[in-house]
């Protein structure tokens, strides 16, 4: 690309040359000193001690957790509560006003993830179109319990097809994994008489070849109700008395 152009280009559209970004520097200090322009960090690239890449799990441990809060990095805090692991971020603290803001929503946050669990527990899809609506963020719908067990895990297993149906409508990864390496479609399998739902995953992109913790496919617990473990299909993440 030529820099030149760009620039003209953008004066032509009306952009003010003599705007300083946080370091005091106006852009025609970069354009004479290319070097020291330095690229905001992409989100999955690699950087060993700070990060994880996109194809490794998202660690989240204390010492990852106040680095993002010192790069003021809102995306990966809020994952950590999509996660199952608000709570984590409860004593946290930050004296620059955005974060500030965002560790003070936290409890509000971990209370419409608990809403949304709820709703999905007790089959009310009216009530879960209700509390994840606007501006809530459709993330809220895959959000974990401590379990890994998401709204979609759940409304598989207990058979609630409608409410299947709609997470489905919402929600990007069908084939998301609890912490036994489950998907939703091992939980389909897991409930006698649950056909429909398994169906209906599967035509949505459900995968079946996909092994659990155990070495188990989907497939092997519709013809095997005695290796069906135990799930925490009605478990709801707690939140703080805040809220």
């Amino acid at each position: 690309s030529d820099p030149q152009l760009a620039w003209s280009t953008l004066i032509q559209a009306g952009v003010n040359p003599n705007v300083k970004d946080k370091f005091g520097k106006m852009a025609k200090f970069y354009m004479d000193h290319p070097g020291q322009v330095k690229l905001a960090r992409s989100p999955w690239e690699k950087d060993p001690g700070r990060y994880t890449s996109a194809n490794q799990a998202f660690t989240i441990k204390p010492s990852n957790i106040r680095i993002w809060i010192h790069d003021q990095d809102l995306n990966r805090l809020l994952r950590v509560i999509w996660e199952g692991h608000g709570n984590k971020l409860l004593c946290e603290t930050s004296r620059q006003p955005t974060v500030k803001r965002f560790l003070e929503s936290i409890p509000y946050i971990m209370g419409t993830v608990r809403d949304i669990h709820q709703s999905v527990t007790q089959n009310n899809l009216s009530k879960l179109i209700q509390v994840s609506a606007d501006p809530v963020p459709n993330e809220a719908l895959s959000s974990k319990d401590i379990h890994g067990l998401t709204p979609l895990h759940k409304a598989a297993g207990l058979r609630f097809k409608d409410i299947v149906e709609y997470l489905l409508s919402k929600v990007d990864n069908i084939n998301q994994p609890d912490s036994f390496g489950r998907t939703p479609l091992h939980y389909a399998a897991m409930k006698s008489g649950n056909m429909e739902v398994y169906k209906l995953l599967k035509s949505h992109g459900a995968i079946d070849n996909i092994q659990d913790s155990k070495g188990k496919l989907p497939k092997h617990y519709l013809t095997k109700p005695s290796d069906r473990p135990e799930a925490c299909l009605s478990f709801v993440p707690s939140v703080p008395r805040t809220v």
